[in-house]
């Protein structure tokens, strides 16, 4: 899967809706996927749309647990539950940004399976 695939799938994780083409609805608001690219722009903003979502929006039904990301003061990314067993993913990279956007991939696919 390339970064551009990758983006869509960080978008529809955040329930941004795909209209035609490349373009993404979010608040009644026209948005297209080159918002995503979030390695190609340097987007940090963007990419913390992501953790916030996984840390503030995914708890595990009938139960307080939720999940928190560690953002490393190296090269790497880690994303585990609350109790630090369900899922641990770390993933190492060149940058910083590249790290947490590989992990929430990671995560986001993990979570999609669980479905």
């Amino acid at each position: 899967m390339d970064i551009k695939e990758k983006s869509k799938k960080l978008a529809e994780f955040l329930g941004w809706k795909k209209s035609l083409g490349i373009t993404y609805f979010k608040d009644d608001k026209l948005t297209t996927i080159k918002h995503f690219d979030y390695i190609e722009n340097n987007d940090w903003n963007g990419m913390m749309e992501v953790v916030n979502h996984i840390e503030n929006k995914i708890i595990i039904p009938e139960t307080d647990n939720c999940f928190n990301v560690t953002i490393g003061g190296g090269l790497y990314c880690t994303i585990q539950d609350s109790y630090g067993e369900l899922i641990k993913i770390t993933c190492n990279g060149t940058t910083k940004l590249e790290c947490v956007f590989e992990a929430c991939v990671k995560f986001v696919e993990w979570y999609e399976m669980q479905r």
